[in-house]
């Protein structure tokens, strides 16, 4: 070192920092996905206000969804396909929900044959404020 001259050391903590970030936008993404699932699932139980009649071979009364309602449910395998994950891509987390059932996009988005019975769309709109609030709690 040089006579008179001072010496500094500057330390930083991005290292740091920038995992605390990467787990706490983790970890508000599954709290979107935990948020919306239920949700979902919440939508998808209750009554409808579509045709009514019996299941074929029994006496058991069906009350089918109407276009324009979240589909009905004479199984439940809708309801409990509901799943999210959280992925990891450039520049953050993404959320993905939905079913893998093959029927669950022509529900949502209906068919040539059948309007659509929406369960998803309907939910983020709905919720758009509480999704949002979700994201935007203390990071750090």
């Amino acid at each position: 070192m040089l006579k008179g001259m001072i010496a500094a050391k500057l330390i930083t903590n991005i290292d740091k920092i920038t995992d605390e970030i990467d787990r706490a936008q983790k970890i508000r993404s599954t709290a979107v996905g935990n948020f919306v699932k239920g949700k979902v699932v919440e939508k998808l139980r209750g009554n409808r206000s579509g045709r009514v009649y019996n299941v074929p071979g029994t006496s058991t009364l069906y009350i089918a969804s109407a276009p324009g309602e979240p589909p009905a449910s004479a199984t439940g395998r809708l309801r409990s396909d509901i799943k999210f994950e959280v992925k990891h891509e450039i520049g953050g987390y993404v959320t993905i929900i939905g079913s893998t059932l093959e029927y669950a996009p022509w529900l949502e988005f209906g068919t040539s044959k059948m309007q659509k019975r929406p369960f998803l769309g309907p939910v983020f709109r709905k919720n758009d404020n509480a999704i949002k609030s979700i994201l935007r709690k203390r990071w750090l």
